[in-house]
């Protein structure tokens, strides 16, 4: 996040704030088969498109865990800057 400023910019431009969070335990909630990975991952590039098959409980697009932790930040207050203060808004993010 230090080198990219775009989404602090769209939001000092829209007049919202920037609300932080992070989920643990968001990879245990599919699974991914181990098969053909590479062949997978070669046509993704070449299509440019992620080809991701996921199963999750019992096949289907249910996850297998309700075991995550969300934990969400203060909010910063991104609309009390102006457009021209992108970098200064930025920098009292990081």
């Amino acid at each position: 996040l230090k080198g990219r400023k775009g989404f602090v910019r769209i939001c000092i431009e829209e007049g919202k704030d920037i609300v932080p969070a992070y989920t643990f335990r968001l990879n245990w909630m599919y699974r991914t088969p181990r098969s053909l990975r590479g062949a997978r991952a070669r046509l993704s590039q070449r299509i440019f498109v992620g080809l991701i098959p996921f199963f999750g409980y019992m096949g289907t697009s249910m996850p297998l865990h309700e075991k995550t932790t969300t934990v969400v930040f203060p909010p910063f207050e991104a609309s009390s800057y102006s457009v021209n203060q992108v970098d200064e808004a930025h920098e009292a993010y990081m």
